[in-house]
This record gives structure tokens, C-alpha cells and sequence, in this order.
């Protein structure tokens, strides 16, 4: 009877086991060549498309840039032109090491979304806003300090309590927000918001005004403040009547109010039979009775009264009333 469970020999050994080895390289290169090209991924991406695109938070945007240029006027004097660049999905970390040491951070509590948003604006516009604001000429300034006086203080509390109403406005039309318990920090490093590592939407707003150098506003979103209303993000969102048009509305208006129209001031007007009209020759003179005021029309049609006068030896009139204009049916203007 021959013994089945004899031992192997160490070179048989050995042979077995590189034949596996070489199976086990050849199964594995087989994986991974069926897995396809690898693309690289960073996270930190400034691409808004890893979160699905918030197509409504780009509509919120657009309002907020439309209705935050009216705060600035009694600051500045003059409404700037403010843009929004699209979202941008950052780590706060890196966020952080985008922008000075010195800046006015603002960090307020949204009640409705169980999270916090911050507002960086750069220490330039608060100083212009503070200079102008007293008295001063706009301009770019020329030094900054490292911290803000005790009237900046102030005048970035205005601000930010003002921004905060105007973006309430804005996100509106998708939910209602309150903002509250705001607290001011002028480092990034020392400020209460997320940790480096969590990733934040970077809403930026750029400030323009004449001969200053562009100036940005930006509004931090955590992500995880905006995941209660994600699904609405994604949606398309219909603003209030006339909203989603203002601009253009804006822009007509302003079209409109550049065309020139003529307007006559009319001295005297009469009455005469036609009998005696067929009688007048060239020479001949006509007597008037001088009007009580002048009529000022714009297309055969009287808008304003007014009087006779001289400015700097040339003949003027001075309006004094506003007529009210009876204005045609639209179906008689049609034919």
C-alpha cells in the first residue's frame, strides 16, 4: 500500500509558492486595470458642482448684490456697483490663508438653518465709509491701522446690522431667516466660526466705486448650515413679482430716460374768424391779450404752466405748476 500524505520537498515547496505569488500579481494588475483611468481629486475644490448646484443660492446672490448698494449710500455718498462672483466651496482653513490677518469678521446666528454665517468686509471700506460719512472726500486710503478706532467700531455695526436685514431680504423668497447674537473679531485666527477643516460656501461680492480699487464683501455659508434647506437650494426658485427683473426694469428705465423729446413753451394763443384770417398780408399786426401764464407742452400736450422771465440776458421760462394729463385710451392710441 503506497502512503498518500507524503511530505512535500522544500524545492517543491517553494515552487508552489511562487506559481501563487505569480497568480496573486496577475489577479491584481487584472483589478486594476478593469477599474479604468483614475482621476485626481483635492479636496478644498472651488467647485460648487461636488454639492450639487445651488441654483437658488446664485438667485439669492444676485438680489443681495441688488438691494445692498442703497445701505452704502448714506455712508459713501454714492450707491457703488456691486457684483457676485459664483459660489466657491473652501475649507475655512484655507479660506483663512486667502485674506489679511486684519479684517472685520462678523459672525451671526441663523435661527431658522441651526447655524452660523460670517461677514468679511476689508478694513479699506470700513475707513472710507467712516471718512466719508464725517465729512471727507472718497478716496483710496493711503495707510491702514491694525485695528479699528472706537467711530469705525460704530460704523462697522451699522453696517453689518444693515447687511444682515438686506440678506434676510434676499433669502426670503426661499425661507425666512433671523440673525442674531453677532460678535465682531478682527482676526481670522481668533474667531469663533467652524473648525479649519470644515468646508464652507464663499459667497463673494465685489465693490466697485470711481478711482478706488475694487473692494470684495464676502458671505461664509457652512455647509453644514445649509444642508436644512439643500434640497431648496437645488431647486429653481421663483423670486416675488418683478424681482428676478429688476435689473433689466433698471436698465429700461434708464434707456428710456436718455431719449430726447421736444418741448415748447407757447407765448400766445388766439382765436380769429376765418374771414379776417384770409385778410392778412405780411406787415400786417395782430393785437393779444397777454396770457396769464404760459403753456409748456411736450407733443401738442400741456404738462406744465409757467411765466416769462430772463436769465443772464437770455429769455427763460420758470415753471410754477404741473398740469394733469388727461392720457388717451389705449385703443385710441392703437388707431
Amino acid at each position: 500500500m503506497v502512503d498518500s500524505a507524503r511530505s512535500l520537498s522544500e524545492d517543491e515547496v517553494e515552487a508552489l509558492l511562487q506559481s501563487a505569488e505569480k497568480d496573486t500579481h496577475a489577479n491584481n494588475r487584472a483589478s486594476i486595470e478593469h477599474v479604468g483611468p483614475v482621476s485626481e481629486f483635492r479636496f478644498g475644490d472651488d467647485d460648487l458642482s461636488l454639492l450639487g448646484d445651488f441654483h437658488a443660492l446664485r438667485i439669492i446672490n444676485e438680489k443681495f448684490a441688488r438691494l445692498v448698494r442703497v445701505i452704502f449710500q448714506p455712508l459713501l455718498h454714492i450707491q457703488p456697483r456691486i457684483n457676485c462672483a459664483t459660489p466657491a466651496v473652501k475649507s475655512y482653513g484655507d479660506y483663512c490663508d486667502t485674506i489679511s490677518r486684519f479684517m472685520s469678521l462678523s459672525t451671526s446666528r441663523v435661527e431658522e438653518l441651526r447655524g452660523s454665517i460670517m461677514v468679511v468686509m476689508p478694513p479699506e471700506l470700513i475707513s472710507m465709509a467712516t471718512d466719508t460719512y464725517y465729512g471727507g472726500a472718497l478716496k483710496q486710503p493711503q495707510k491702514i491701522s491694525t485695528e479699528f478706532t472706537g467711530t469705525e467700531r460704530r460704523i462697522l455695526e451699522i453696517l453689518t446690522e444693515d447687511i444682515k436685514e438686506t440678506l434676510a431680504k434676499a433669502w426670503q423668497d426661499l425661507t425666512p431667516t433671523t440673525f442674531s447674537e453677532t460678535s465682531f473679531e478682527e482676526n481670522p485666527q481668533f474667531a469663533s466660526f467652524v473648525d479649519g477643516q470644515e468646508s464652507i460656501v464663499v459667497c463673494r461680492f465685489e465693490v466697485s466705486l470711481p478711482d478706488i480699487d475694487p473692494l470684495n464683501i464676502d458671505v461664509l455659508y457652512p455647509i453644514q448650515t445649509l444642508k436644512p434647506v439643500a434640497s431648496k437650494l437645488r431647486s429653481q426658485v421663483q423670486t416675488a413679482v418683478g424681482e428676478s427683473d429688476l435689473t433689466w426694469t433698471e436698465k429700461l428705465q434708464a434707456a428710456v430716460s436718455e431719449i430726447p423729446i421736444n418741448m415748447s413753451a407757447v407765448l400766445v394763443e388766439s382765436k380769429i374768424q376765418i374771414s379776417k384770417l384770409t385778410e392778412l398780408l405780411e406787415g400786417r399786426t395782430m393785437t393779444v391779450a397777454p396770457p396769464d401764464n404760459l403753456k409748456i407742452k411736450i407733443s401738442n400736450r400741456t404738462y406744465f404752466n409757467g411765466d416769462m422771465g430772463e436769465i443772464d440776458g437770455c429769455r427763460a421760462v420758470s415753471i410754477t405748476e404741473k398740469v394733469a394729463v388727461q392720457l388717451k385710451k389705449q385703443e385710441e392710441l392703437i388707431q
